[in-house]
């Protein structure tokens, strides 16, 4: 099956007008005026009922239009919040010096990357090899931060080699997950990876701190948590298994190499594989950094044991 090579239209450049030197991204969020469209819906979808009801029949008791006024209300300001989002509402990514906030309207000002010095962050691409649906991975705080592009904005050469394969019908991320944001329809990325060129070429693909005061860190070549490293290769056993918790079953990531192994769970996966009583995971990997890691060690599924 052949593919359109042609890239998507994409609206440039994102410069504010007393912001020189800034790239500011329209991401998708709630506009300034959804508040007033969800609430004149809902009185357009009330109103319109009863005034229905009551050219058909007087004598109906209006009452009685309430219950179809309120179902076409949801499904009317389903619509509007999705349009009303689609290109973008208050809240926009603004990239500078290779620094990356989150700013909005009403004050907002949330610190989201800082790749001024290049050994202290991670940066991956998830890529869906089915559609031009991206997200980009970075990992510095406490918790990944992620950017999702439907855009198909090129890549440079820098942003290539980060690039893994991932099937985003396993991939539980959203907008509305913490510590994630999406790209407007009809903007493009472009901006915030020109802002990252310069340092993201020698950065880590993941550099994660965790709870237990370990650092987890990957690059091409390995895997290192603590004073445990494995190399990636041919040698390298991954298995994804369910881990049996007292609370339930969660998605686990097995790795080996001779006498060393690692294993992980997801924070949020549909469990499945063999189940496994086993010790507590080193950690709890954000499920975006769960994917890349099953996808960069080819990992499989363990077959349910009966």
């Amino acid at each position: 099956m052949s593919e359109s090579t042609a890239e998507p239209k994409v609206v440039a450049p994102y410069r504010p007008s007393n912001k020189a030197g800034e790239w500011a991204l329209p991401l998708r969020s709630d506009p300034p005026w959804l508040s007033l469209g969800l609430v004149a819906s809902t009185a357009a979808s009330l109103g319109g009922f009863a005034a229905l009801f009551r050219w058909f029949d007087p004598r109906v008791h209006v009452a009685l239009s309430l219950l179809p006024g309120l179902t076409a209300a949801t499904f009317l300001s389903s619509a509007v919040a999705f349009v009303g989002r689609r290109w973008g509402g208050s809240l926009e990514l603004y990239a500078k010096n290779r620094v990356l906030r989150v700013r909005g309207r009403a004050g907002e000002d949330v610190p989201w990357l800082d790749a001024r010095d290049n050994t202290t962050f991670g940066a991956h691409v998830l890529e869906d090899p089915k559609s031009a649906a991206r997200v980009f991975v970075f990992t510095q705080g406490e918790e990944p931060t992620v950017v999702i592009d439907r855009s198909g904005a090129k890549l440079s050469e820098a942003w290539e080699r980060r690039v893994i394969r991932v099937d985003f019908a396993n991939l539980a991320v959203s907008a509305e997950s913490a510590g994630a944001v999406e790209i407007a329809v009809g903007a493009s990325s472009a901006p915030m990876l020109e802002t990252l060129e310069e340092t993201v070429g020698d950065a880590l693909l993941i550099r994660q701190p965790l709870p237990s005061g370990e650092v987890l860190l990957v690059d091409d070549k390995s895997l290192v948590l603590g004073d445990r490293r494995i190399y990636f290769g041919k040698d390298v056993t991954a298995r994804r298994i369910a881990i049996a918790t007292p609370a339930g079953e969660v998605l686990g990531l097995s790795i080996t190499h001779d006498l060393t192994s690692i294993l992980f769970a997801c924070v949020d996966p549909t469990a499945h594989g063999a189940t496994a009583d086993v010790d507590a995971p080193d950690a709890y990997l954000h499920p975006a950094l769960f994917a890349a890691l099953s996808a960069k060690l080819s990992a499989v599924d363990t077959p349910m044991k009966r």
